[in-house]
């Protein structure tokens, strides 16, 4: 079975789970400071166009990159803080 980031190397820090946890927190961040609403930045992750933040919402589903949207847009807690 392959993992979620296997075949994605150099795009997530260490090819790992958390380093494309980290990158999907980080580009959710950027998109929201820039000014986009919760929805837009939702958009940009399902358009192939934005191949980083695409591949986290294939790999990880459209209620998973929402729900960090929303925690980051709502002042909620960084996701690598969960245990």
């Amino acid at each position: 079975m392959r993992s979620a980031v296997e075949g994605f190397a150099g795009e997530a820090p260490g090819g790992t789970a958390e380093g494309l946890d980290a990158m999907a927190e980080t580009f959710a961040r950027e998109f929201l400071r820039m000014g986009f609403s919760p929805d837009a930045v939702l958009a940009l992750f399902k358009n192939p166009f934005y191949r980083a933040p695409n591949h986290i919402y294939r790999a990880r589903g459209e209620a998973w990159v929402a729900a960090l949207i929303r925690r980051i847009a709502n002042g909620g807690e960084e996701l690598h803080a969960e245990a």
